[in-house]
């Protein structure tokens, strides 16, 4: 048995990988969300001795997606605020539009890139 904890006190993420869980066609797993004094957490098992890559492929999948969808536009603003922190407010402001406008200008070929690269790293 191979088993994933993923900590957080984001309750957004919590519920939405519970729900991706939940509809996800990833057999021979069980999950359960538990929360202690100083966190939460979602200890994700998977049961099966048999293929151990497709666990890991379907859960880098779905660790992929969550982080495109709910925390690329936290770390973009992080990167921008720290490593440009020379310019004002307004500056980086212009320099995130400029990235959004980039970034959705070609959205699937950039989509393809961020997820292949998370998925990999995962």
């Amino acid at each position: 048995m191979k088993s994933l904890c993923i900590k957080t006190n984001n309750s957004k993420i919590l519920d939405y990988l519970l729900n991706e869980l939940k509809c996800s066609d990833i057999k021979h797993i069980c999950f359960s969300r538990n929360e202690f004094k100083n966190y939460k957490n979602i200890i994700i098992h998977y049961v099966s001795e048999n293929d151990y890559p497709y666990f890991f492929s379907k859960m880098s999948t779905l660790l992929s997606f969550m982080i495109v969808d709910e925390f690329e536009d936290i770390l973009m603003k992080r990167i921008i605020y720290k490593n440009y922190f020379y310019f004002d407010a307004l500056e980086k402001e212009k320099i995130l539009k400029n990235c959004y406008n980039i970034l959705s200008d070609e959205y699937y070929a950039w989509f393809d890139k961020k997820f292949e690269a998370l998925y990999n790293s995962l």
